[in-house]
């Protein structure tokens, strides 16, 4: 596909101000009977709430971190010409990893395949300390979501993003969450499903931690996932509304993998 037919999906999901509507799935906390096209979104209905999910096969899409590079984009609408001057196609991006006022990342922050900050195992306060935290990397062998403590890849890293806390750790939610706690925000994890691929999903309301572990483990099939970030989350992808302009230290972006 052109550099300008991208430019033009992504123009369309960046500048729309009317809200569309997508095919969801109402049946209580339950997926879709039909399984999405590759990179699409879908709508989900889950512990009465609307999820944005994407499940996203590597085979078919390039996964990228980018922000921290000179010159890197660090808005969605900056993604545009990053796009088109690579001659690429977007499928998603979100925004990805826990960052300082400075939009320098509290933890592990690697794209492109250099680090440009390091493993923390530090304590303090915030989402981002409640232990176990985690990483969400993609390494020679594939993705892989796991605890910081377990942080190990299997060859070179392309990109990784340590965030926090741990939504669901082999099947386990974490032990902090409540099933009946009040604490609602706008809520965005990722995670890497039984058939190894990487599902991203967003909350359409205010949810608690513990619905967005559920959904993860019970419904998109993610015994490992981790939580991305609270209120400032947002998913660009054409067909969506276009989210609140800001300002972020790490934008997760896939592309559509180029034929060989």
């Amino acid at each position: 596909m052109s550099g300008k037919r991208a430019y033009l999906l992504l123009s369309i999901a960046l500048t729309s101000c009317e809200a569309r509507s997508a095919p969801r799935n109402d049946n209580a906390n339950g997926p879709p009977s039909a399984a999405p096209a590759p990179g699409k979104y879908r709508h989900v209905r889950h512990s009465a709430a609307n999820w944005i999910t994407f499940e996203l096969d590597l085979d078919k899409v390039e996964l990228m971190l980018v922000g921290q590079a000179p010159n890197d984009p660090h808005t969605f609408a900056m993604l545009g010409p990053f796009i088109t001057a690579q001659n690429r196609e977007l499928v998603m991006a979100t925004n990805a990893g826990i960052f300082h006022s400075s939009r320098m990342p509290v933890g592990l922050h690697i794209q492109g395949g250099k680090e440009f900050s390091s493993l923390s195992t530090a304590d303090g306060e915030g989402n981002f300390f409640l232990k176990p935290n985690g990483v969400f990397w993609v390494d020679s062998t594939g993705p892989h979501v796991a605890p910081t403590e377990s942080y190990s890849p299997q060859g070179p890293v392309e990109l990784a993003t340590q965030s926090g806390p741990l939504l669901a750790n082999q099947g386990q939610i974490h032990k902090a969450f409540d099933a009946s706690s009040t604490s609602l925000r706008t809520r965005s994890g990722i995670g890497v499903n039984a058939k190894g691929k990487v599902v991203v999903a967003l909350s359409e309301g205010r949810v608690t931690f513990y619905a967005t572990a559920t959904l993860f483990r019970d419904i998109l099939d993610c015994p490992n996932a981790l939580y991305l970030d609270g209120e400032i989350s947002a998913i660009v992808a054409s067909g969506l509304p276009a989210p609140e302009t800001r300002e972020y230290g790490g934008l997760l972006v896939a592309l559509k993998k180029m034929a060989k």
